[in-house]
Order: C-alpha cells, then sequence, then structure tokens
C-alpha cells in the first residue's frame, strides 16, 4: 500500500508539471506581450527576377512585429511562379510580365503586400575549344572547365590547344589557339559583363596577346558557337607583350574591318598572375571597359571606346550596339581561374540574368618592397634599391642617436603577407657602427660610417630592397666641386635652346648653398617657368639653374657654393664658359600636336597629306593612322597618337617639313614596345 501510494504522488507531481509547461500566461507570446492583430505587412524585395527552376525566400515584415494573424500566400499566375506557404518562390516558366505573389492577413483583405517576380530563362556556362570549331590544333591535352573543392564557386581551366601558328586576335584567322568560356544566350542589346579572373600559369615572354580577352564574341554564324573566326570587343588582359603590346598589360579592344584585336584608350599594367575584376558594359554609344582589383573593389582604369571611332575608322563596326554576340572569356595559351560570374541583360542596375556564385578572393602575394627613413624629407631615400644599386640614406651623426627607423613599402599595400626582415647585406662592406635589428627594421648607429641594408619580404617570393646608410660627421664642409650642365654641352643656341646646370657636390656635404650668376647678362640669363610664367634674373640659388641665351656671344657662369659651421663659412667657386650661337633670324616657333583639331580626327591615313605645313607620307599598302592615346611628355598632355604602323623611311610612313637657318627640333615619341628598343630617324630631305 505504501509503495501504491508513492507512484501515485510521483505521477502527479509530473502531471502538474506537464500543464504548468503546457499552458503559458495568457497575456504573453513566448514571453513577451502580444502586439495585438497584424495592421500592416511588406514583402522584401518587392520585385525579384529569378531564373526558370531556381527558388528565392522571399522576407515577410509584420507591423506590429509580434503581431496576431494567418499570412496567406498566392500566385497570379502559377504555372509561371509558385509560391508556398514559407513565401518561397520558384520560377517554373519564362515570364513576358511580371506575377504578381500576393501575402494577405487571412480574413483581412485590406492588409496586404505583393512582389513583382520575373522569371528568365536559365543561362548555362559552356566551354567550347577551337577544335570543335575545326582550328588546326597541336596535340596537347583537351581544355576543361571544372569546379574544383573545396575552393567554392572558383572555376578553373587547367590545359589548353596550342594552335600550330599563334597569335589570339589575328587579321587573317581571328582565334586560333583559343578556349572559349561563355553565357550561353546571344545578346542583341546592351549588356553588362562582370567576372573576377586571374591566369595561373604565363607563357614564355614575348609570345604576342597571350593570356584573356574578356567581352563579347560573335558567333560563327546566327545561333551558332563562337570560334575561330570571332571578332571580339571588351578587354584584353595580355599575359606577356609582343610587338607594340605591353608585358603583363590590361588594354580595352574592339574589332575593325580586318582587324579583331585593335585596342585604344587603356593601357594599365597589371602583376602578372594577380586577380582582377573586370567589367564590360555594351550600350549604343560603345564600350566601356573597367579594371577592378579584386581584394578591395578599388578601380584600377576605365575606358570608352566608341564605335565610330574617327573618319574613315570604324573600330566596332562588326560588333555594332544590335550585333548578336555572346559574353564570355577567351583564354590564349594560359590557365586561369574564374569566378563571380554575372551577366545583366538590358537592365543594367537590375538583378543578373546569370551569376555563378559568390568566391572569396585570391590572395595577393608582394610583388615589391622599398624602405624608407620615418621621419625624413621626401627625397631622403634615392636610388633603385637593388643589389648592384642600393638605394642610398645620408644622415648626420649627431640626428641619429636614437637610430635610425626603417619604414617598409609593400607593394602592393593590399597584400596579405606585409612582414618585412632586416639584415646587414653580406655581399656589401658594413662598418660595425650600424647595425639593424631583424624584426623591427631600427638602426643602431654608435659612429659614422657605412652599411647596406638588405630587407626581404616574407612572402614567398621574397622579393628585397637594398639601402646603404651613410652616417658622416655633423659638419662636412664644401670643397672643390665641378659645374655640370644637361645635355652635356657648353654651345646654345639663341632663343631657342635651355640649359640645366648643376653641381657634383657630393651629397655628404653639409647643407650647401648654391648660389648663380652670369658674366654678361646682355648674352645668357637664369630662367624660370616656361612660357607666359617665363622670368630672367641674373643671380638665382639652387642646386641647379636654367640658362638662355639672349644674344650671340661667350659668358661665364659662376657657381660659389657655401656651409656654414658654428657661424663660419666656407666657400668655394666653379666656373663654366657657355657659347651662344646666332637664332633662325627671328624665325618663329612651330609646334604640331596630333591631339590639336586639324590632326585628330584624320583617323587611318593611306595617302601623302599635308596639314599646316606638316606632310605625313603614307600610302594604301603603308598607311598611318592618328588615334587616342593618353599620354604625358614633359608636362604635356596628348589626347592623340601618330602611329607608324611599321618601319619607315623618307618614301613612306614619315612626317616631313620645312626648317631654315640654325633651329632645335624636338620629337616627343614612345616606343610602341615597353620591351624593344624602336629607333626615331632625323634625316634631311636631301641625305
Amino acid at each position: 500500500m505504501k509503495n501504491c501510494v508513492q507512484r501515485i504522488a510521483l505521477a502527479a507531481a509530473l502531471l502538474a508539471a506537464l500543464m504548468v509547461t503546457a499552458c503559458p500566461d495568457p497575456t504573453s507570446d513566448n514571453g513577451t506581450d502580444p502586439g495585438g492583430p497584424l495592421t500592416a505587412i511588406a514583402i522584401d524585395p518587392a520585385a525579384k527576377t529569378i531564373t526558370v527552376g531556381q527558388e528565392f525566400t522571399l522576407t515577410l515584415t509584420k507591423t506590429p512585429s509580434n503581431g496576431t494573424g494567418t499570412i496567406e500566400w498566392s500566385s497570379a499566375d502559377a504555372s509561371k511562379v509558385t509560391v508556398t506557404g514559407a513565401g518561397v518562390i520558384k520560377g517554373i516558366a519564362v515570364t513576358t510580365t511580371p506575377v504578381t505573389i500576393t501575402a494577405q492577413v487571412a480574413g483581412s483583405e485590406a492588409i496586404t503586400a505583393i512582389c513583382a517576380v520575373s522569371v528568365s530563362e536559365a543561362l548555362e556556362l559552356k566551354l567550347i575549344t577551337n577544335a570543335a570549331v575545326g582550328a588546326e590544333m597541336a596535340d596537347e591535352s583537351e581544355p576543361t572547365l571544372t569546379l574544383p573543392e573545396p575552393q567554392g564557386n572558383i572555376y578553373a581551366i587547367n590545359s589548353y590547344y596550342t594552335a600550330t601558328t599563334s597569335k589570339l586576335p589575328d587579321s587573317s584567322s581571328g582565334f586560333k589557339d583559343a578556349t572559349f568560356v561563355y553565357i550561353d544566350k546571344q545578346l542583341s542589346g546592351d549588356f553588362k559583363f562582370r567576372v573576377r579572373a586571374r591566369m595561373t600559369t604565363t607563357p614564355a615572354a614575348n609570345s604576342t596577346a597571350k593570356g584573356i580577352v574578356i567581352g563579347a564574341f560573335t558567333p560563327l554564324e546566327t545561333g551558332g558557337p563562337i570560334g575561330e573566326t570571332s571578332k571580339a570587343g571588351g578587354i584584353v588582359y595580355r599575359c606577356s607583350g609582343g610587338s607594340g603590346s605591353s608585358p603583363y598589360a590590361i588594354r580595352s579592344m574592339v574589332s575593325k574591318p580586318n582587324e579583331q584585336g585593335s585596342v585604344g584608350g587603356l593601357n594599365t599594367t597589371v602583376g602578372k598572375t594577380d586577380e582582377y575584376i573586370f567589367e564590360v558594359i555594351r550600350t549604343e554609344a560603345g564600350y566601356k571597359t573597367t579594371v577592378f582589383i579584386s581584394k578591395n573593389d578599388e578601380e584600377v582604369a576605365t575606358a570608352t571606346v566608341p564605335y565610330n571611332y574617327g573618319t574613315g575608322d570604324p573600330r566596332a563596326t562588326e560588333l555594332g550596339a544590335d550585333q548578336p554576340v555572346y559574353a564570355g572569356l577567351a583564354f590564349a595559351a594560359v590557365k586561369a581561374e574564374i569566378s563571380q560570374i554575372a551577366l545583366w541583360i538590358d537592365n543594367l542596375d537590375g538583378d543578373p540574368a546569370y551569376y555563378s556564385g559568390d568566391s572569396a578572393a585570391a590572395a595577393v602575394n608582394v610583388a615589391a618592397i622599398k624602405i624608407g627613413v620615418q621621419g625624413a624629407a621626401a627625397g631622403a631615400v634615392t636610388g633603385t634599391g637593388t643589389a648592384d644599386s642600393p638605394a642610398a640614406y645620408i644622415a648626420r651623426a649627431g640626428e641619429v642617436t636614437s637610430g635610425i627607423q626603417l619604414v617598409p613599402q609593400v607593394i602592393p599595400s593590399y597584400a596579405d603577407n606585409t612582414t618585412v626582415n632586416y639584415y646587414l647585406s653580406s655581399t656589401h662592406t658594413n662598418d660595425s657602427t650600424i647595425t639593424v635589428n631583424q624584426t623591427t627594421g631600427l638602426v643602431s648607429v654608435t659612429g659614422t660610417g657605412t652599411a647596406t641594408i638588405q630587407a626581404i619580404s616574407d612572402d614567398i617570393a621574397e622579393p628585397e630592397f637594398y639601402l646603404t646608410i651613410t652616417v658622416t660627421p655633423d659638419y662636412v664642409p664644401v670643397e672643390d666641386f665641378n659645374i655640370v650642365a644637361t645635355p652635356n654641352q657648353t654651345t646654345i643656341i639663341q632663343d631657342i635652346e635651355t640649359l640645366v646646370l648643376s653641381t657634383d657636390i657630393p651629397a655628404t656635404v653639409t647643407s650647401p648653398v648654391i648660389t648663380w650668376t652670369t658674366g654678361d647678362e646682355g648674352i645668357i640669363m637664369f630662367v624660370t617657368g616656361t612660357g607666359d610664367d617665363e622670368t630672367t634674373a641674373a643671380t638665382v640659388t639652387g642646386p641647379s639653374a636654367k640658362i638662355k641665351g639672349l644674344e650671340a656671344g661667350t659668358a661665364t657662369i659662376t657657381a660659389s657654393a657655401v656651409t656654414t659651421n658654428a657661424g663660419t663659412p666656407t666657400t668655394k667657386a666653379a666656373t663654366l664658359q657657355i657659347t651662344v650661337s646666332a637664332g633662325g633670324g627671328g624665325g618663329t616657333d612651330v609646334f604640331w600636336n596630333f591631339s590639336d583639331d586639324a590632326f585628330k580626327n584624320l583617323g587611318t591615313i593611306s595617302a601623302t597629306t599635308t596639314v599646316e605645313g606638316l606632310t605625313v607620307i603614307a600610302s594604301s599598302s603603308n598607311n598611318v593612322a592618328i588615334e587616342s592615346n593618353d599620354k604625358t611628355l614633359d608636362s604635356i598632355s596628348f589626347a592623340y597618337r601618330f602611329k607608324l604602323n611599321g618601319t619607315g623611311d623618307k618614301t613612306k610612313r614619315a612626317l616631313k617639313f620645312v626648317v631654315s637657318g640654325p633651329c632645335v627640333i624636338k620629337v616627343y615619341g614612345m616606343s610602341g614596345s615597353s620591351t624593344a628598343t624602336r629607333p626615331l630617324i632625323l634625316v634631311a630631305d636631301t641625305g
């Protein structure tokens, strides 16, 4: 009987506990006061585009947030878009007009919210090689597009064909050795294509136009694939440059008749295997290409290339605003990784019609380092910083009793590993009075002397920088010195030519004050400024001075240098005799700039033409061109360039003008290659 009573009491206690758990306080909702009936609801987003087969969960906001009421979901056309009781929508078929999805509080038709849902076709990322379109290929492994794990939405192109003849954009045969990755939809209007990409291998140096082309490609035929004879527009991410191209550069590109790979408007040198985000936008105005740093989305460069580039030079005739194209990438003799592939069609600010998914940015390696000195004036550290030619820094012994703090500059600044270690260089002679802390970069100084510091990045490539530190006595007086002329000459032409004078006083000399004077103000004067801001003086002070000849004759230039120690000066002087030759008898300066209106719209020139006294010698077989190209030389900005398009002589691809008497001819020019030297020849018409 006792045992029975105990079991009954235990059962009663359990029942009481269950009853307390199952019956909350009627004034609470999970421990909070209820908000009463719902008064309003809203759906986020209010409009959404999904693809066929895609699901997306809509977010419902309630007012009050803890209000009571049952939510009923419905679709205006379940054959196009369905919705579950939890607000999950799914694309069933492509829509021509948005389908309205409605959320309603049961029993209250006035409390509703809607979302306009559009359904687009499910786009697919595809790969095709030139082998698939009949191009002749060397025996290489078949290129594939894989999604390796666990990299997370990062596609890898791990092999490639090599064509029997190389060149990606070729004037006769198009893309000979490319692997194409593209979104399988022909685009006939505006679009934006954005992709994160990096090359994981690099071909041999000077292999022309090898790398990645990102943007638009024409189909071989309407409805057909892209391939060997495709034209392209967008960005060329060159892995290495050959004739006329910069190594490891990003260039904007469009096609023009007989030239698949014409570039213009953008030429930015970049790292070989760095990762970038590339964006190509096509509108009725043309192509806009932009490059961003993948790590921080910082803009690297941008350029717009119009369809009509000037009279006689329609750059994108075959890639016009309505030309059917595919958006994608062409890989030429490189392996690569691509991710975050997105395509917007028509509505460039809305949801993308295709998106491959999120991915993490690739690690950024250190490309180079530089070393500065904390608190030093700008320009105090000079030189290249190589082992053969270390940078230099000079300090006075009394100024560095607490040491010299080295400051590293990692390039790029957003690299992952910014650690730098410091050592006394084993290949240079170092005085024992100078030492360096390996980790902090603090240089300790116990006396005068010289030592070379080797700074090494802790990154995998271990880029390094060499800095020679010289600690001098607190006072080093000036000694005998010489005047140095740049250019190295002692004759100038009256009213035309100028000469810059400096000295060979060592940098270790203590704060020399240099005063320049002319021996004959009627023959030579010092000038400052240029053009309308030019002024002349008989005496100037500074480390250098610029002179100009006013009349024919000879004058002596004197440089007096003074150093001071405790109020006691040391003075030294040097002289240089300069001869001024007569000018061209009062001739007029002539300046031709291809950015001027008279030249910039000439486009391709296929016959000898004279404009404002400047004759362009050209023919149909040896044409030249004036095209957009932003450069600044000697503080002069140029928006257009004269492009020779090949080797010339006096009879072809040349410029001709008439001169009389003594004169200075100055040509502002650059080699079309960043690696090759291109001679520029100036000859008399008769010689």
